[in-house]
């Protein structure tokens, strides 16, 4: 059954890369965890999360205003922090075998685009890192994206709708209606409040707890991305499983 969130068809879909286009949670999470580790702050990767789907300073931000509320925000120990995990990720990135697509998201892509949806890709990674994946999987040169774009690139970047309004102005859709927001994080349910998508759908990656589900207040929750097709109004084309 197609339970349509809206009578109209999308014009544009934002996936997030972490977690929603690549299998990629467990290392940024990871990273985060040696970094803080790193400077002798001891944290648990259920405390790191509240750093997941944010800008990476925002992220350490966070956990450091919690576990370290004397340190002044924007100091020594942030960018120290900052440069850590920017190093580990990056090397996690080059040289993990675990770098590949979530299942069922080429299919979910093929059956968009045919039905003359947009997709972008947009993350609050840096610079480096986006690069870095690119080199590696190719996506730039297969044109599974129509469009993307970082976070360093753009102003009032994620919880803010900046991300969002820059791909919707790249992609010549005006109503922020009929855009779909797609992420793992409530972080990226908040962006696509804020953004006033029409859609704003949770991935379940299964390192989210109920109460943080239901405060993300996604409009559904998906157990795989191709479960996304299900919940849209358009018309699938033939062989493709709504």
């Amino acid at each position: 059954m197609n339970s349509q969130l809206h009578p109209f068809p999308p014009q544009l879909v934002v996936f997030d890369l972490a977690g929603v286009v690549l299998r990629q949670s467990e290392g940024l999470l990871n990273s985060f965890v040696v970094a803080m580790q790193a400077h002798g702050v001891v944290v648990e990767p259920e405390v790191a999360s509240v750093a997941m789907g944010y800008p990476a300073m925002v992220g350490i931000e966070r956990m450091l205003a919690w576990l370290r509320p004397e340190a002044t925000a924007g100091g020594a120990l942030h960018e120290q922090v900052f440069q850590s995990f920017l190093k580990q990720h990056i090397r996690y990135c080059r040289y993990t075998d675990r770098m590949e697509w979530v299942p069922g998201l080429l299919i979910t892509c093929a059956a968009l685009r045919k039905c003359g949806v947009k997709i972008a890709m947009a993350t609050s990674l840096e610079d480096e890192v986006v690069e870095l994946l690119n080199d590696r999987l190719q996506w730039r040169q297969s044109g599974l994206f129509d469009l993307w774009q970082s976070g360093t690139r753009v102003a009032d970047v994620r919880p803010g709708p900046g991300l969002i309004r820059d791909l919707m102005a790249r992609a010549d859709v005006a109503n922020p209606a009929a855009v779909v927001k797609v992420g793992d994080t409530p972080v990226d349910m908040e962006e696509g409040h804020h953004a006033g998508c029409g859609w704003t759908m949770l991935l379940d990656s299964g390192w989210l707890d109920g109460l943080a589900i239901a405060s993300a207040r996604p409009d559904a929750i998906l157990e795989y991305v191709d479960d996304l097709l299900a919940y849209l109004p358009i018309r699938l084309p033939h062989g493709v499983r709504p």
